[in-house]
């Protein structure tokens, strides 16, 4: 079985390898969500970037598909944080660790 690209792996690499180790994992997921080759490959760049990942789109289009088979072909753990509209808008009743904001930058005007 060939090694995965993983973002430990990559980053003991040099820039020229990059594309034969990323090639195979955009292609496993390529097999396993269909159509979604431009979104396929801005979550592996966002992966590789050390970042976090929110993928919003209509019900059944494969978000929760993409996000699973990520995680599994760069080794790494999967959560997911679910919300409908209306918990949404009473997000800003959630603890800040929930919303992503620390108590140093809690100001709007801090988040991204």
């Amino acid at each position: 079985m060939r090694r995965m690209a993983t973002p430990t792996l990559i980053a003991t690499r040099g820039a020229a390898d990059y594309q034969a180790l990323i090639r195979p994992v955009i292609d496993a997921l390529d097999r396993i969500v269909v159509g979604k080759s431009r979104q396929i490959a801005l979550s592996v760049a966002c992966m590789l970037a050390r970042g976090h990942l929110l993928i919003e789109d209509v019900p059944g289009v494969g978000k929760t598909t993409l996000a699973h088979a990520l995680a599994r072909a760069l080794g790494l753990s999967y959560h997911r944080v679910q919300f409908t509209s209306a918990q949404a808008c009473a997000a800003r009743s959630m603890p800040m660790p929930a919303r992503g904001e620390s108590p140093a930058t809690n100001s709007p005007d801090s988040r991204v």
